[in-house]
């Protein structure tokens, strides 16, 4: 009898030993290729970036017989709609973050029916086809759309607006004009992170934003936005990070507007008018890091920086401000670390 058993359970120990072996295989394979491979605590695969590489089709498809692979990350110029759909069947992929890819958007047909997929990522796609986006419509699972520099008009935002369990969205660098971000702000009030950009924004974008209450994170850049836009920002309380870079029509006036926001701990206004002239007397009390490269500040205003209660972080690069200015007004051991000098190469 115990020979009969041993007999019975034996060929499901060699099937598994054998899939463990072409998994061991297949990590091996990528990792040679530059992929970091995290795992679980039981060793199984976890989660898939492609640092070292840029993937193809093939490589996505390797991925099959990762069953509780949960994250792929990738920059991956070649790949298709065929590499992405290979991923289908994987119950336990929640994010797909494939960017600069060459998919048309055919693939959104079978991600969608990812059952734990909330993480979508295809910025810098510049073949994705706004039509293929309709596959999206009226999905409630996923959180986090990332679709920053592809072909989005306010057509998309049809289908965007849709997806009600949508609580980050970055689309930026696209044709979305007020119009898409007024409709967006009005279905999605429950939005947590929204980052958008085009020079067809205005401050009709901005005032558009109050059904946001509980917006925290908000990114606006190469816009056509002004104080006046800034001044309807000011009333979004819950506010903790804010980027209004690339719009040169903003001022000290308009910044100093958002001076009284509560939980503001980080700020962007690089390549602007801004001066930073009496920043301290606008409030930014609860300021950690401020952003102002390549604007208008210089030695004579760097000043009105000094005494902010949580500064710890300054950047102030591309500006006309020097080191011996700096000097003036912050040690080398005062918490507020400041960076002057010019830009880094992108």
């Amino acid at each position: 009898m115990a020979s009969r058993l041993m007999l019975l359970v034996f060929p499901a120990i060699v099937v598994l030993s054998a899939g463990c072996q072409d998994n061991s295989r297949v990590v091996a394979e990528l990792q040679s290729q530059g992929a970091s491979v995290a795992r679980n605590l039981d060793d199984t695969v976890k989660s898939v970036r492609f640092d070292g590489q840029s993937p193809t089709d093939a490589d996505l498809q390797k991925l099959e017989s990762f069953k509780t692979l949960q994250e792929v990350f990738a920059v991956a110029p070649d790949v298709t709609d065929a590499g992405l759909t290979a991923l289908n069947g994987m119950e336990k992929l929640h994010t797909v973050s494939v960017a600069g890819s060459a998919v048309s958007g055919d693939c959104l047909a079978t991600l969608i029916k990812l059952p734990a997929l909330n993480y979508l990522d295809l910025s810098n796609s510049s073949k994705l086809q706004e039509d293929k986006l309709e596959s999206l419509r009226g999905n409630s699972q996923i959180q986090t759309l990332r679709l920053t520099n592809t072909n989005l008009t306010d057509k998309s935002i049809d289908v965007i607006a849709s997806m009600t369990g949508l609580k980050h969205v970055r689309i930026a660098g696209t044709q979305v004009t007020d119009e898409g971000i007024a409709k967006l702000a009005t279905a999605l009030p429950g939005l947590e992170t929204l980052e958008f950009g085009s020079d067809q924004i205005t401050d009709s974008a901005a005032m558009s934003l109050a059904p946001l209450t509980g917006l925290q994170e908000l990114e606006i850049l190469n816009t056509q936005i002004s104080d006046e836009g800034l001044g309807a920002l000011a009333g979004l309380s819950k506010l903790r990070i804010l980027a209004v870079h690339h719009s040169p029509r903003i001022s000290d006036a308009g910044i100093a507007l958002l001076g009284r926001l509560p939980e503001l701990y980080s700020l962007d206004v690089s390549h602007s008018e801004f001066t930073g002239a009496d920043f301290k007397q606008a409030g930014f009390v609860t300021l950690t890091r401020l952003f102002a490269d390549n604007t208008k500040v210089t030695n004579d205003n760097i000043g009105s920086f000094k005494g902010l209660p949580e500064l710890g972080a300054l950047k102030l690069r591309g500006t006309e401000v020097t080191q011996e200015g700096v000097s003036r007004f912050f040690a080398s051991n005062d918490p507020t670390a400041v960076a002057v000098g010019p830009m880094p190469a992108e």
